[in-house]
């Protein structure tokens, strides 16, 4: 009897300590986040490539969200770009955003979106611009870069291949001019104008000395002024910058995309608004203001055009 007893104790002793440790190796154990794949009937993804894109993100280290969607919503105004930066932002959570989020529509220009914290992902999208094939075997290839992540590799291979195509083209054509070797006579006569060019640079050291001495003091203060004047005027454009961006992105807010309208206006003055924020969150010594302003510029006249009742 009293063997059993102490059996019992044991068993439930060991329950207890079970009960115990179980939750801490629960917290302890790492979360993986899962990634996504979401492909809707009439994105024009055909099926081969459907399964490419599932078996890529089946592979995927970190959390992915693909999206193939036959049309974006008006809420996202028609973007894939717009829409990928939504789905990353709602997909934040205690434990951080999704790694990437990956976007096509056949129906949105561009077709494809791209918003991710790592700057391999739009290394990738660039990459992608530069490839040969139609709009959804460059998304295939999109998925594949974002996954295994070769963006910025094969950015900088794919620009390397485009510069070595149009060298080579120009070649094929003709249009590479040949080097020919001065004759004895043109060397000879350069030389003799060098040395003229030397006596008269030193005639005039000797008698105007002084002279050039004076200015290069005057150029000196004023080049002291104009560095004064330059960051004052850089100044100025900086905050002009921020207005124009300001009032660009209040009069997109303030006008609702509507059927009638010129999508493809409306797209292109989002591009201008996407690259001139992206400009403006760079750090001061790489911002370009008056990029910015032209891209306000130029967008708020697309937005205009886009409305205006046609």
């Amino acid at each position: 009897m009293t063997r059993h007893l102490f059996h019992a104790a044991r068993a439930l002793r060991g329950g207890l300590l079970c009960a115990l440790l179980l939750p801490m190796l629960v917290l302890a154990a790492p979360a993986h986040a899962e990634s996504e794949v979401r492909i809707e009937e009439g994105a024009g993804l055909g099926a081969e490539q459907e399964q490419q894109i599932r078996d890529l993100v089946a592979e995927a280290e970190g959390d992915i969200v693909v999206v193939a969607l036959a049309e974006v919503s008006t809420d996202d105004r028609r973007s894939a770009r717009l829409h990928a930066h939504r789905v990353l932002e709602e997909s934040a959570t205690d434990l951080g955003r999704k790694r990437a989020v990956l976007v096509f529509s056949p129906t949105s220009l561009p077709t494809r979106g791209v918003a991710s914290d790592d700057g391999s992902a739009y290394s990738a999208a660039q990459a992608v611009d530069l490839l040969d094939g139609t709009e959804q075997e460059k998304f295939v290839a999109l998925v594949d870069l974002v996954v295994h992540d070769r963006g910025e590799e094969e950015f900088e291979a794919a620009l390397e291949r485009y510069i070595t195509d149009r060298h080579t083209s120009r070649t094929d054509n003709g249009w590479q001019r040949t080097r020919k070797e001065p004759s004895r006579g043109v060397v000879i006569s350069r030389w003799i104008a060098i040395g003229v060019g030397v006596v008269i640079v030193g005639a005039l050291l000797v008698f105007r000395g002084r002279a050039l001495l004076e200015w290069w003091r005057r150029r000196r203060r004023s080049a002291g002024i104009r560095k004064a004047a330059g960051t004052a005027q850089a100044r100025n454009l900086a905050d002009r910058a921020r207005g124009d961006l300001l009032a660009f992105g209040q009069a997109i807010d303030a006008q609702p995309m509507e059927p009638h309208h010129a999508l493809q206006l409306w797209h292109l003055a989002l591009d201008d608004y996407d690259e001139a924020t992206r400009i403006a969150d760079a750090p001061d010594d790489e911002r370009d203001d008056q990029r910015i302003i032209t891209l306000c510029a130029r967008g708020q006249e697309r937005l205009a055009k886009a409305v205006a009742p046609r």
